[in-house]
């Protein structure tokens, strides 16, 4: 069996990893001819998706077309899906997500929990949901945007002209949100498979300090209902956008107690990067028997507790393998480094995993080796 992955960053290098180990064989389709996920598989293919003869090779030579981002367009993917390919998740799906005012949209009318909030047409509207909604105000590009780029917390209508003076980005592509006042950022990723079954991973605790993560606790230290309540959220938000494959859904938790989504990831996500050594099956290996129609496998926690730390950029400079050296030390310390040879600030250059008996034992191991990786 063959699968194509669209993407080349370390996201297609796990789930290709993970189709290893069943046997099936990847095709990675990337842009940049130095992408983490060529250094894992054979067989790839390099250039742009507008070319027909790639779209060609996609199509006639793999089983199964998945994606390590949401950020290929809608209609390419229908148009692979038009050409005999099979694309999981569903190009409808995906087009969906990939727009976060239609998500939000589309969470709304299933009956889903998400902060109000208005598309931004031009600057008289921002000001008019500014009124409406209050400051401070979260302005958000509705495509492309991940890590904090693309999100604006704006403090007044100053503030907000200026933005939309600058245009950057096009401003007819931004929405804005109300801010809510949340105790913790959870995830909770959820699978579904092309026979309707359906898996849930332990609810996670996500640090985000810059819009970026920074750590992730499994399991997420709140009450049992918290839990339960955030695994029904997850599973009806799956069924309303028809996902096949790994979906991540994060979500607000306020002091009262409530959820609200923030926003959806219909592939597999950072915040279950743990799975590979935390869960009786990783997220990515999950992605690929669900895409493939392959029973779903076990999602629980191999010991009390993990916590998965991101090595990120501090600066640019050129960054090797070499430096893992001291930190590899750290005993029960997973290092995983997606082979990017060039950082700079906040750039996710790998994680490190620890499980152990407490979330506090495992945080601590895994940021002692975290603060021995010079880059």
């Amino acid at each position: 069996m063959r699968i194509a992955i669209l993407g080349g960053g370390q996201l297609a290098k796990m789930t290709a990893q993970a189709a290893s180990t069943l046997g099936i064989e990847s095709l990675i389709w990337s842009a940049e001819r130095l992408a983490p996920a060529l250094a894992v598989s054979p067989r790839a293919t390099i250039g742009s998706l507008d070319e027909a003869a790639i779209r060609r090779q996609l199509v006639e030579h793999n089983d199964v077309i998945t994606l390590e981002s949401e950020f290929v367009p809608g209609k390419t993917l229908r148009e692979l899906e038009e050409a005999g390919g099979r694309v999981l998740p569903r190009p409808e799906s995906v087009a969906v997500i990939q727009d976060k005012w239609l998500q939000k949209s589309a969470l709304a009318e299933a009956g889903l929990p998400v902060a109000e909030g208005r598309p931004l047409p031009d600057v008289t509207a921002a000001h008019a949901a500014a009124d409406e909604l209050g400051f401070p105000l979260v302005v958000k590009t509705r495509r492309l945007g991940y890590d904090g780029h693309g999100t604006v917390l704006v403090p007044d209508h100053t503030r907000l002209q200026s933005l939309f003076a600058e245009r950057r980005p096009d401003a007819s592509a931004w929405m804005a949100e109300v801010r809510i006042e949340f105790s913790h950022e959870l995830s909770m990723i959820v699978v579904r498979g092309l026979d309707g079954g359906v898996a849930t991973y332990p609810l996670v605790k996500t640090l985000q300090p810059q819009f970026v993560c920074e750590e992730v606790w499994a399991p997420a230290p709140v009450p049992a209902a918290i839990t339960a309540a955030a695994r029904q959220i997850a599973l009806r938000a799956a069924a309303a956008l028809d996902v096949v494959g790994v979906l991540a859904v994060e979500m607000f938790l306020d002091a009262q107690g409530n959820l609200t989504i923030n926003e959806l990831a219909p592939r597999p996500h950072n915040s279950g990067h743990l799975t590979i050594e935390a869960c009786e099956t990783s997220q990515f290996e999950n992605h690929v028997r669900a895409i493939c129609g392959f029973p779903l496998g076990l999602t629980d926690l191999r010991a009390a507790a993990a916590v998965m730390v991101n090595i990120l950029g501090r600066q640019e400079e050129t960054v090797s393998p070499r430096q893992l050296a001291r930190a590899l030390s750290v005993p029960g310390a997973h290092i995983h480094f997606y082979g990017k040879r060039q950082s700079r600030l906040l750039r996710k250059l790998g994680h490190i995993t620890v499980v152990g008996d407490s979330l506090a034992q495992a945080r601590e191991r895994a940021l002692a080796a975290r603060n021995l990786i010079p880059f």
